[in-house]
């Protein structure tokens, strides 16, 4: 968002609590859609030295039943050539994101830590901040402000009323050199009580996905 506002003319301020690479398990396979939206923003720069892997479908597994069912990518409508995925460690893609605005002259990367919004009859106006380096607050305003603070946000309680609901969790883990079943496909595995996801997410290493109801 802020490379694409600051490729539109306009001044961002991007304020990151830690500039570090995360170490998180989101958004880590993109489908074709948000791949093809990737490039179209000219962003799919942001996948490079990632060693981000290619994918073309998923195979779905019903051990109980003894079934395995293919699923390809759909191919484009304009080109009708077979569409592809990206599959990539979640903190290096956000690094190469950071890396892309950092770049923007019109982007003004800052290191601090948004502890409130700033409002004043209920519309917002921006946000109070504490700098790393500092003990003081400070305000920053502007005409558009966008919280991007994940699911465990201490300021979407300022916004939003209605109680927020974990219906079930995930245990992640990675897998090192060890092939799927089928090159370039996500597995679904039917497992009970709950599915199992399957990926690899760079030349070496396999993510796998277990929900926990």
């Amino acid at each position: 968002m802020a490379t694409s506002l600051a490729r539109d003319g306009r001044h961002v301020i991007l304020i990151e609590r830690d500039w570090s690479q995360p170490d998180r398990i989101v958004g880590e396979l993109l489908q074709p859609g948000g791949f093809k939206v990737l490039k179209r923003l000219n962003l799919e720069g942001s996948l490079d030295d990632t060693d981000c892997h290619h994918t073309h479908g998923y195979v779905v597994h019903n051990p109980a039943a003894g079934l395995t069912v293919d699923i390809p990518y759909p191919k484009d409508d304009a080109t009708q050539q077979p569409t592809e995925g990206r599959a990539f460690h979640h903190g290096r893609f956000i690094s190469g994101l950071r890396r892309l605005s950092k770049a923007e002259k019109g982007v003004q990367a800052i290191h601090g830590t948004v502890v409130s919004l700033a409002q004043e009859n209920g519309v917002v106006h921006g946000v109070v901040c504490r700098l790393k380096e500092e003990a003081e607050l400070r305000e920053y305003r502007a005409p558009l402000t966008i919280v991007a603070d994940g699911c465990f946000s201490n300021l979407r309680k300022s916004l939003v009323a209605s109680r927020v609901e974990s219906k079930s969790h995930f245990a992640g883990l990675v897998m090192h050199n060890c092939p799927q079943t089928r090159a370039r496909h996500a597995e679904v595995i039917l497992a009970n009580p709950a599915p199992i996801l399957v990926y690899q997410i760079s030349s070496t290493s396999t993510r796998v996905l277990v929900d926990i109801p």
